[in-house]
């Protein structure tokens, strides 16, 4: 039964952090952190006051380090929160939005980087040729993106969420008309992959090998940020939506272990999987958004929506 609260019904709740999948791969394996192109991260570096100054214009926003061409900073809510470095040879460029070649890069820094740049690797841009005339390229990773040339600059475009880039005609396909298979190698280690049929998996290119990962739910992979992002954001466009909390598992046998939303309607009820009547989910669009759990001698009563004294509960 769907409860109704107002607004001061929920005094006595503790309220705990949301009940998730965690973040892990299904196969447990150490690998290097980077974002989601394939970017190396340099995490928990001290932010100063000049790009406290430099976020504050900026809102949930990729930005240019102006004080050097390879690396860019996220600004979320008016704050830096963390560093990202380019690929080797790259720079950022901030009206593209993108790692490019630095004839393409409007980066202003002097500073001087390293010598003998590499190759791109993983999603980065291809090198385009100069031509007023749109030109597609397959990426050599990646079956589900292609190239976008014009006037010598390269965008990263993605099929859509079930299709492969063909080269043979140049636009997207079913992949079972494309003769294309993701690869997985050491120059773009850390790659994600669209899962073609679950819209809340993805595969990442680790040690040679693609491993199935889960985002953390109610996310789910969002193909053009190739990120987990929230599931209202997503479009899974014919990728299977993820709603239950037991389908981000790989062993979905012990389902009936985890609390579901399934066939609720916005609103908080009772955990029947957890003994003693203490802790309520909240279920929103039949996905499961947060947990809370009474006080000690207090039970949730479903039709009040509220923790009362536990003898006022009968608990089965």
């Amino acid at each position: 039964m769907n409860v109704n609260c107002s607004e001061n019904s929920y005094d006595d709740l503790v309220t705990m952090p949301p009940l998730s999948s965690p973040h892990v791969p299904f196969k447990e394996s150490k690998y290097p952190v980077g974002d989601n192109h394939g970017h190396k991260t340099v995490q928990k570096q001290p932010f100063d006051t000049s790009l406290d100054r430099l976020c504050r214009q900026y809102e949930n926003e990729y930005v240019a380090d102006p004080s050097n061409c390879q690396r860019y900073i996220y600004c979320a809510d008016g704050q830096p929160r963390e560093f990202k470095l380019c690929p080797p040879g790259l720079y950022w460029s901030q009206r593209l939005k993108l790692c490019g070649w630095p004839s393409q890069s409007d980066c202003m820094s002097n500073l001087v980087l390293e010598a003998n740049p590499a190759m791109p690797n993983g999603n980065a841009p291809i090198q385009c040729p100069m031509s007023d005339k749109p030109i597609t390229y397959p990426d050599p990773y990646d079956c589900s993106i292609f190239h976008y040339c014009l006037n010598g600059v390269d965008q990263i475009r993605p099929c859509p969420a079930t299709l492969y880039y063909d080269k043979e005609r140049g636009s997207c396909n079913y992949p079972y008309n494309v003769t294309c298979r993701n690869k997985c190698q050491a120059q773009n280690e850390g790659t994600k992959f669209v899962d073609l049929k679950s819209c809340c998996h993805y595969q990442e290119c680790i040690n040679g090998r693609l491993i199935t990962y889960a985002c953390r739910s109610p996310l789910q992979f969002d193909i053009t940020t190739k990120r987990c992002e929230y599931y209202k954001k997503v479009e899974c466009a014919g990728r299977k939506p993820c709603t239950n909390l037991c389908q981000y598992f790989e062993d979905q046998s012990m389902c009936d272990l985890y609390p579901s939303c399934s066939n609720h309607g916005d609103g908080w009820y009772l955990d029947r999987t957890k003994p003693g009547c203490q802790v309520a989910i909240q279920c929103v669009d039949q996905r499961l958004l947060n947990t809370t759990k009474c006080p000690v001698n207090k039970r949730f009563n479903q039709n009040t929506g509220r923790c009362v004294p536990a003898v006022q509960v009968i608990c089965s």
